[in-house]
């Protein structure tokens, strides 16, 4: 959605963002207590969790994306059971006669 902007007093606020989803009605909960100096601005950066059903980041930038592990993980999981399925095509059809 890009940079938004909010106006706030001085002082102490909450701060909530998640993403709109099916089921679950909310995914990427995140929370901060947000410090507001009398006319200062302050740039805070959420990032929406890679797996659904994670929550999110919120926080002074650069925020990391949660939930990375787990994608590169299932996609190395994918990649090694691929690779397998090709070898095993490979010596089948190398050993049939």
């Amino acid at each position: 959605m890009g940079p938004q902007r909010a106006a706030a007093s001085a002082g102490h606020h909450q701060l909530g963002i998640h993403i709109p989803y099916i089921l679950p009605p909310e995914i990427g909960r995140a929370g901060a207590t947000v410090p507001v100096q009398p006319g200062a601005q302050l740039h805070l950066e959420y990032r929406a969790p890679m797996v659904a059903f994670m929550g999110g980041a919120l926080g002074a930038p650069p925020q990391k994306w949660p939930g990375i592990a787990a994608m590169y993980v299932v996609f190395g999981l994918t990649f090694v059971l691929l690779a397998l399925i090709v070898i095993l095509a490979v010596v089948a059809a190398a050993s049939a006669p």
